[in-house]
C-alpha cells in the first residue's frame, strides 16, 4: 500500500456510544416539527408532505446503527418506504429516490481519502462500523483532531445483530466480546497495555480511556492504534515484532467505552502537530453500517 512517513500517538477517547444509538431517529423525528412549520407558513400540499415523509425514512436509514435491532431490518425500512409511495402512486418520486440512493452508495464505494492507509479485517469474525465516517453525525470522533477518521467495529451474527438483546448486561452476550484481533500489517510494538479490568456494561473509566491496547508501527512509519483490548491478551511488549495475520489481543471492554468493540485509529504528527489519517478496510471506506467481511 502507497504510504508516507508518518507517526502516532494517543489521546482522550470520544463520549458515549449510547448517545448515538437513538441520534438518527431523533433527528428524524425532529424533521416534523420543521415540516409543520413549512406546511403553516407555506403550501399545504401533498407534495410537501410527501418530501417529509421521504426524508424522515432516509435520515433513519443512514444514520441509525441497525446491528443495534439488526442490520437486515436497514434493507426492510427503506423497501417500506418505496411500498408507501407505490401506494400513493408516487412512481415518479420513487424513480428518483432509487436513481439518487444508487448515485450515492456508488460514490460511497469509490471515493476514498488520497492520503487513505488500507487494512485488511482486523479479526476473523464479521464486523459492522458501528462509528466510522466523515462527519459527527456518523462518528462521535469526528471533534477529535488524532481521532477524526476513527472506527468502531463490532461483531455481528447471522441474524446482523451485535448482541442477544438491545443492551444485555452480560459481557459475553456481545458477539465480539473475546473474539482475537489479529494485526493488518508487519510492524513493531511501540506501546502495549494490557492490566485494566474488563468494566460491566453501564460503567466508564474516563481516566483511562484506551484501556487495554496496542500500538504498531510498520517500517515506513504509520502507527495503528487498538483499543479497549481484553485484559491479559496483549502477550506482546514494546520493541516485539509483529507479523501481518498475527493475534495481537482480544476484543474486551476496557477503558472508556460503554459496550465491547474494537476501536482502530491511526495519526500523523506533522512539525508536531497530531491529525488522523484516513483509514479504509478491505478497500472501503469505514462508514456507519457498513459490513466487514
Amino acid at each position: 500500500m502507497k504510504q508516507n512517513r508518518r507517526d502516532i500517538s494517543t489521546v482522550k477517547m470520544g463520549r458515549y456510544h449510547y448517545h448515538f444509538v437513538i441520534f438518527g431517529t431523533i433527528l428524524a423525528t425532529l424533521i416534523y416539527p420543521l415540516g409543520v412549520c413549512v406546511l403553516v407558513l407555506g403550501e399545504q400540499t401533498p407534495s410537501v408532505w410527501i418530501y417529509l415523509e421521504c426524508l424522515y425514512y432516509l435520515v433513519i436509514y443512514y444514520l441509525f446503527p441497525w446491528a443495534v435491532v439488526s442490520l437486515y431490518l436497514r434493507n426492510l425500512w427503506l423497501i417500506v418506504l418505496v411500498c408507501l409511495l407505490l401506494w400513493k402512486d408516487n412512481w415518479v418520486i420513487v424513480t428518483v429516490i432509487t436513481f439518487l440512493l444508487v448515485v450515492v452508495s456508488l460514490l460511497s464505494y469509490k471515493k476514498t481519502h488520497k492520503s487513505s492507509i488500507y487494512i485488511n479485517n482486523p479479526s476473523n469474525h464479521r464486523l459492522y462500523v458501528l462509528q466510522g465516517g466523515y462527519s459527527k453525525l456518523l462518528n462521535h470522533h469526528w471533534n477529535s483532531l488524532s481521532q477524526r477518521f476513527a472506527v468502531d467495529l463490532v461483531g455481528i451474527n447471522h441474524f446482523g445483530r451485535r448482541a442477544l438483546g438491545l443492551f444485555p448486561k452480560s459481557l459475553e452476550e456481545y458477539i465480539c466480546f473475546g473474539a482475537d484481533v489479529i494485526s493488518p500489517i508487519d510492524g513493531v510494538v511501540v506501546h502495549a497495555e494490557s492490566h485494566h479490568e474488563d468494566h460491566a456494561i453501564g460503567e466508564l473509566s474516563i481516566h483511562n480511556p484506551f484501556g487495554n491496547m496496542i500500538i504498531i508501527e510498520d517500517e515506513k512509519g504509520y502507527q495503528l492504534v487498538f483499543a479497549h483490548l481484553l485484559q491479559n491478551s496483549v502477550s506482546l511488549s514494546k520493541g516485539d515484532y509483529v507479523k501481518h495475520g498475527q493475534v495481537i489481543g482480544q476484543i474486551g471492554n476496557s477503558g472508556n467505552t460503554t459496550e465491547p468493540h474494537l476501536h482502530i485509529h491511526a495519526q500523523s504528527n506533522v512539525k508536531g502537530e497530531i491529525h488522523g489519517v484516513p483509514l479504509c478496510i478491505g478497500k472501503r471506506n469505514a462508514i456507519r453500517n457498513r459490513v466487514i467481511d
